[in-house]
């Protein structure tokens, strides 16, 4: 097992098998630096702002089912993303894809942002999306500053009452609460734009 940042996040959060989580804590017995590292990692989420979005940093398995977001399609044409350049999200089928909303989430300087649905005609199953290789495909285009973005999806179910009058953050408070729960499977991913 690799002990990326994203494994020690993880650990802190709990979210390790224990197998896993017994190594992860073998290895901070041994090595000073990785203890070190951890508190860094700590302090970081502590003075992380306040974003209402409980969003697992990528490579982190989020809500109970473990959900995990893949980007595919980076290379165009033997290079990297530019601005505007399409790539696809992958992410795995569910038992209840059909009973899943999506929700397209893409992270600015401010917090996160709702993409996609913006609207109450945009109401899209999981089960919607076609499937590749046993995994759901969800077709994005890259932001228009260049740099790393980070992209989310979460996945609520379709009768989650949205409130589409009221501001963003009113709209979305059930599936917040939810996402911070670990009732609503979410997860988030990185791309870099050239």
């Amino acid at each position: 097992m690799s002990l990326t940042d994203a494994t020690l996040h993880a650990w802190m959060a709990g979210a390790l098998e224990p197998p896993d989580a017994l190594r992860v804590e073998e290895a901070l017995r041994q090595d000073p630096a990785l203890l070190s590292r951890v508190s860094v990692l700590r302090a970081e989420l502590i003075e992380a702002p306040t974003d209402p979005w409980r969003i697992p940093p990528p490579g982190v398995p989020g809500g109970r089912v473990g959900l995990q977001l893949r980007p595919h399609q980076v290379a165009v044409f033997g290079g990297g993303l530019r601005p505007g350049d399409r790539f696809e999200l992958r992410i795995p089928a569910l038992l209840d894809a059909d009973t899943r909303r999506v929700v397209v989430l893409r992270q600015h300087a401010d917090g996160w942002q709702v993409l996609f649905p913006t609207t109450p005609e945009e109401r899209v199953a999981l089960a919607e999306l076609p499937l590749a290789d046993g995994e759901h495909v969800l077709e994005v285009s890259a932001g228009p500053q260049a740099g790393t973005q980070r992209w989310a999806v979460a996945l609520p179910p379709l009768s989650t009452a949205i409130d589409w009058a009221a501001d963003e953050l009113t709209r979305w408070r059930d599936t917040l609460k939810a996402i911070a729960a670990g009732e609503v499977p979410c997860a988030s991913a990185e791309v870099l734009v050239g």
